[in-house]
C-alpha cells in the first residue's frame, strides 16, 4: 500500500480528505444550479479551495516536525540526509512528499451520481428537496432514501456512469494538490485508504445523497461502500482498476471478505487464482487485501473473544486482532460484503 523508496522522505497519509464531508458542506450553500455540470463545477471550485487549506495546514505541520520532532535515526537510514546535511524532516532526502488520503470516494461517486440522475436527468427531486431530506437524516423520507439507495447506480458493479465520476474526482485533487509545494520543497501526492477513518468520520457527517444515513460507514479505502456491490467482487475490482494509479502515487487500499468455503476446493482456488491474476496484470490492480472469514466467525468472536484471540482482520491498509477493536468497527467488518463465490 506504501512503497517508500530509499531516497524518498514523507507521510503518505498525513491527512484525509473527508470527501462526503465536502460535498455536506457545498450543498449548505444557497445556489440553484442549471444542470449537473454547473453543480459539478460549482462542487470542484469548492473541492478546489478545500485542498488549498489543507496544503496550507500541512505546511504548518511539516514545519512542526522539523522544529519539534527530527528524526536522527530514519536520517541515517536512507539516501541524502548524510550526503546533504540536513535531517530528513529538514528536506534531506532526494525526494519528498507529503501524501493526501481521499477518505470516502465511492461513497462521494454515489452522491454525485444520485444528485446528477434523481436531480437533474429524472427530476425526481428538486435540489432543494434533496437537500431537506438529508438535513432530517432522511427522517420522514425512507422510500426516498431507498429508492436513492437501491435503484440509482453505485460504484462497484464496473458501471461507468459512476465508476468514471470516482476516477475524476480522484484526478481532479491529484492536479489540485500538486499545485502545491510542501514545506520540504516536495510534491502532496494523491491516495485513497481510510484505515478506520470510514467508520468515525461517518458519525460525524450527515445524511448523504447516496441514501447513507448518518453515523453509516463510507466506503472503505478505494472500494466501495458496504452492500453496494451487486454484481460479485470481479465487477468491484474492474471498478477500482478504472482509477487512474499514476495520479494517486500515495497508494490505495482494496479490502475484500470472503467466505472460507470460496476456497474449500482445488477448482475454486484456482479459479481465484485467475482472478487475482487477471486483476493485477491485465487491469492494472495495485492493491488487495483479504480477509477470509466468515460472518458467523466474527460474532462468535465478539460473545467468546476468550477463544479468539488469534484471529486476526483487515481494516483498511493494517490488519489487527479482531477481539481487540471496538465493537463499532467489529459490527462494520461484520456488515461488510461476504463473497462466496
Amino acid at each position: 500500500v506504501r512503497p517508500i523508496p530509499a531516497s524518498t522522505y514523507g507521510s503518505v497519509c498525513a491527512a484525509h480528505l473527508v470527501l462526503p464531508r465536502t460535498l455536506e458542506l457545498f450543498l449548505k450553500r444557497d445556489q440553484d444550479y442549471n444542470s449537473y455540470e454547473d453543480f459539478y463545477e460549482s462542487y470542484k471550485g469548492y473541492l478546489s479551495e478545500v485542498i488549498k487549506n489543507v496544503t496550507v495546514t500541512l505546511k504548518k505541520v511539516d514545519k512542526a516536525h522539523k522544529e519539534l520532532l527530527p528524526n536522527t535515526l530514519i536520517s541515517a537510514l536512507v539516501d541524502g540526509p548524510m550526503k546533504n546535511g540536513l535531517d530528513v524532516k529538514s528536506g534531506g532526502t532526494k525526494t519528498n512528499m507529503t501524501g493526501i488520503s481521499l477518505l470516502g470516494l465511492g461513497t462521494l461517486a454515489d452522491s454525485l451520481a444520485a444528485v446528477e440522475k434523481a436531480v437533474f436527468e429524472y427530476h425526481f427531486y428538486s435540489l432543494k428537496s434533496l437537500k431537506k431530506m438529508l438535513h432530517q437524516n432522511f427522517d420522514g423520507y425512507e422510500p426516498d432514501r431507498l429508492y436513492l439507495l437501491n435503484k440509482i447506480s453505485k460504484y462497484g458493479n464496473d458501471d461507468d456512469s459512476v465508476d468514471l465520476i470516482a476516477q475524476d474526482v480522484a484526478n481532479f485533487c491529484s492536479g489540485e494538490a500538486s499545485k502545491y509545494t510542501t514545506f520540504r520543497n516536495g510534491k502532496y501526492n494523491i491516495g485513497v485508504h481510510s484505515e478506520n477513518g470510514h467508520v468515525v468520520l461517518g458519525f460525524v457527517t450527515g445524511a448523504t445523497p447516496d441514501g447513507r444515513k448518518q453515523m453509516e460507514p463510507f466506503s472503505i479505502g478505494a472500494g466501495s461502500a458496504r452492500g453496494r456491490e451487486k454484481k460479485g467482487y470481479t465487477a468491484t475490482l474492474k471498478s477500482v482498476s478504472k482509477l487512474d494509479f499514476s495520479k494517486v502515487i500515495s497508494g490505495v487500499s482494496v479490502n475484500l471478505r470472503f467466505n472460507p468455503t470460496l476456497f474449500n476446493s482445488t477448482e475454486k482456488i484456482q479459479r481465484f487464482k485467475n482472478m487475482i491474476l487477471a486483476y493485477f496484470f491485465d487491469h492494472n490492480g495495485q492493491n488487495l487485501q483479504a480477509t477470509v472469514v466468515d460472518a458467523e466467525t466474527l460474532k462468535l468472536a465478539q460473545q467468546l473473544p476468550e477463544n479468539y484471540q488469534d484471529l486476526l482482520v483487515r481494516i483498511s491498509g493494517y490488519s489487527a486482532r479482531f477481539v481487540e477493536l471496538t465493537r463499532v468497527t467489529q459490527d462494520e467488518i461484520i456488515s461488510r460484503t461476504e463473497y462466496q463465490s
